[in-house]
């Protein structure tokens, strides 16, 4: 079965042009796919973390973590475990000012 990881990231939802072709990609996937399970992960909802320097302490540290980092540290491996999952990634990308969307910035900064 064929695991799909869709991310969003524009925060005009269902006007965005960005997420209109990115849901048409993921319906040609599963007519291609029947049996295919899509993760959705809109990243224009949720509030990534940028990374500072108490998430990058945390990474070093196994023991002692501070709240944040733990909850942190606890959410980069979801998003991990979500990219290892996936057998294709779909990326619905606004153009912000010219560029990628921080949120995706920070998504790349977590997985990476």
């Amino acid at each position: 079965m064929t695991q799909i990881l869709y991310l969003k990231t524009s925060p005009r939802g269902d006007a965005s042009y960005s997420n209109r072709v990115g849901d048409h990609v993921i319906d040609e996937l599963r007519k291609a796919h029947p049996g295919a399970s899509v993760k959705v992960r809109d990243l224009s909802s949720q509030q990534l973390l940028h990374i500072d320097e108490e998430y990058l302490t945390g990474l070093r540290k196994t023991e002692n973590l501070s709240e944040k980092q733990s909850k942190c540290n606890a959410f980069t491996d979801e998003l991990i475990e979500e990219l290892q999952a996936a057998d294709v990634v779909v990326l619905a990308v606004a153009m912000i000012n010219f560029s990628i969307p921080s949120s995706l910035k920070a998504w790349i900064d977590h997985v990476a």
